[in-house]
């Protein structure tokens, strides 16, 4: 991952619903989704925004568990 692919994950993560905040590693290859107050993100909604910019996600870890394929919720 480069530095502008950490800026577009970083626009078009903003964009889903209860996100507060994107931090991006380009060196480690991550993400980090920080959600607004008192929101419980989805894991599905998080992978498909992945997707829809045109990445696929090797592993998605957050309070719903770790995933490896997309999420059914």
């Amino acid at each position: 991952m480069c530095g502008g692919c950490v800026k577009k994950m970083q626009g078009v993560l903003a964009k889903v619903p209860g996100i507060a905040r994107v931090e991006g590693n380009a060196a480690e290859k991550t993400m980090t989704i920080v959600p607004a107050s008192n929101t419980t993100l989805s894991p599905k909604a998080i992978w498909e925004a992945i997707e829809a910019a045109g990445k696929k996600p090797a592993k998605l870890v957050g309070p719903a568990g770790e995933f490896a394929t997309k999420p059914k919720s």
